[in-house]
């Protein structure tokens, strides 16, 4: 059927048309289905015999005005108020001889369908690496911990010299010496790079976490060094503050009393509520009015829930909690999978979006200012799978905000991505594991449910033994690495090996089962 396009339904003879705007549908009966057309005095009668109460058939449907109205740039245009109206090179039928010519086409496709053949009999998943297939035996948390007290102990002697030669006004987040974020799996060697990065306080919450836990003054000494670096540049950083600050200047004014640490997390806490944007109810990731926004940043919330304890003060916690609520509504899928990032009208109603780096996309839109315009991703497969960094961060993050809130809301969304993550881990239970465990323990400890505490309490223990079995170094008889590496990392796609955030969070969670352990408590639910 083709015809002008009418304004209301009803009666054809009395509603309004749109004079040159056309509109098609189509309906397509498959061969074998027994379908028949019958024709009344006024309508076209399609009959569909029913198996086992189905029936199936293809419809389509055309309209000869689809994409006139998409404004597009004009070169050099500064405002959306210089683009123009598309008005050629528009990929659409325009004619009822082209609306028949496809339903011919569909038709045709219809009577010879595609044969799909798998070649591969033997099909299976990706097997983990060679080196984590044949583990030498089962250690203890106190044993891998140890493990890990070597490999930071080894890396603070050969990079004390350097952070200490770099002033700390030379060096920034791209900038100066000291720092490192990927290492090499076979040499446990980090990889020298320019400046902390977003990852450059991982270090300094291991040395805080060793000076914790062994008392050894040289762990605060290599602490505070590395920590003197940072201070004072937290209005410089985007809402990885949240991660700078959180895991380098709290932990040290809870250990040591230190003013100096204390006032920098909550100058970092300040800045990220000088980025919180009321209009979309979201911290932008890279900059203040920015137009996107990524899942990393509910880490980078813990920031803002201790600056509200601490300071006595309800705003940190207000904006903390409204981000929170809006990531649950805008990045986690119903299956509990994620979507790394959300790119919105902060406001200004922009039409160029930034997605990474210093490079700008056109993305004509008619959002409202609050509204979502587009996905995409900045490390995963595509904007539609869950990249499994993303994935953990959101479950970590969620569980800590159900943790500070009590929002049942925030606890259901903690309890969706477990529960994706469970079933999607592959058989060794590798994946962003270091992170995963710890949010999964987390959550073990909050949620009320007595089954799914132990579900979780389960896994973390599941994951956190694998990592430490298969990955932690030495993972086989003669290996060479030297001890507490955690291999195969990896930081984007391609890269595989050692990761300093990994590291942090693997010691973070051992120490928690190993305290649980020498305790003889298991953490109650909170």
């Amino acid at each position: 059927m083709w015809g002008e396009q009418a304004v209301e339904g009803g009666n054809k003879a009395v509603s309004p048309i749109l004079r040159g705007s056309n509109l098609g549908l189509a309906i397509v009966m498959a061969p074998g289905s027994g379908a028949a057309v019958n024709k009344d005095s006024k309508d076209y009668l399609f009959t569909f015999p029913l198996k086992n109460g189905i029936a199936s058939w293809y419809s389509l449907a055309a309209w000869d005005q689809e994409g006139t109205n998409d404004p597009i740039a004009v070169d050099g245009a500064g405002e959306p108020r210089y683009y123009v109206a598309r008005l050629a090179d528009i990929d659409h039928m325009t004619s009822q001889e082209q609306l028949l010519a496809y339903v011919k086409q569909v038709a045709g496709r219809l009577k010879t369908p595609v044969t799909v053949k798998v070649l591969s009999s033997a099909a299976e998943a990706q097997s983990a690496p060679p080196d984590s297939l044949h583990p030498i035996g089962s250690r203890t948390y106190k044993q891998a911990i140890d493990l890990l007290q070597k490999e930071i102990d080894r890396t603070a002697a050969k990079w004390e010299p350097v952070i200490a030669a770099a002033p700390p006004s030379g060096v920034g987040d791209s900038a100066g010496d000291g720092f490192f974020t990927d290492g090499d799996n076979q040499t446990g060697e980090w990889k020298p790079q320019k400046g902390f990065f977003w990852t450059g306080s991982f270090w300094m919450a291991e040395l805080w976490k060793m000076y914790s836990l062994t008392h050894d003054e040289k762990y605060r000494r290599w602490a505070e060094l590395w920590a003197s670096a940072l201070v004072g540049k937290e209005f410089e950083q985007n809402h990885d503050t949240g991660f700078l600050y959180f895991y380098s200047s709290v932990p040290g004014f809870q250990l040591t009393g230190d003013p100096k640490l204390r006032a920098s997390a909550l100058r970092g806490a300040d800045h990220l509520v000088q980025m919180f944007n009321p209009v979309t109810q979201l911290i932008p990731a890279w900059s203040a009015n920015g137009d996107d926004t990524i899942i990393d940043t509910m880490m980078n919330l813990q920031l803002l829930w201790w600056a509200s304890h601490e300071a006595g003060d309800s705003k940190y916690r207000d904006v903390a909690l409204k981000h929170a609520l809006r990531a649950a509504d805008w990045f986690i899928r119903n299956d509990g999978s994620v979507i790394q990032s959300v790119h919105y009208n902060p406001g200004d109603n922009r039409q160029q979006f930034q997605l990474s780096g210093n490079g700008s996309f056109v993305f004509p839109n008619d959002a409202k200012p609050g509204e979502r315009v587009f996905y995409h991703t900045h490390q995963g497969y595509s904007w539609e799978t869950s990249w499994s960094r993303g994935t953990a961060w959101a479950l970590y993050g969620f569980a800590t905000a159900y943790r500070e809130t009590r929002d049942p809301k925030l606890l259901h969304t903690a309890q969706t991505i477990a529960d994706y993550i469970i079933a999607e881990l592959p058989e060794d239970g590798v994946s962003a594991a270091a992170i995963a465990s710890g949010g999964l323990l987390q959550l073990a400890a909050l949620t009320r449910d007595t089954h799914k505490a132990q579900a979780y309490r389960s896994q973390a223990e599941r994951i956190t033994h694998s990592l430490i079995d298969r990955y932690l170094t030495p993972t086989y008889k003669g290996d060479a690495t030297p001890p507490g590496v955690l291999r195969h990392g990896s930081g984007t796609h391609p890269a595989d090996g050692m990761l300093i955030y990994g590291q942090y969070y693997l010691l973070e969670t051992l120490i928690q089962l190993d305290s649980a352990i020498s305790t003889g408590n298991r953490p109650a639910a909170q």
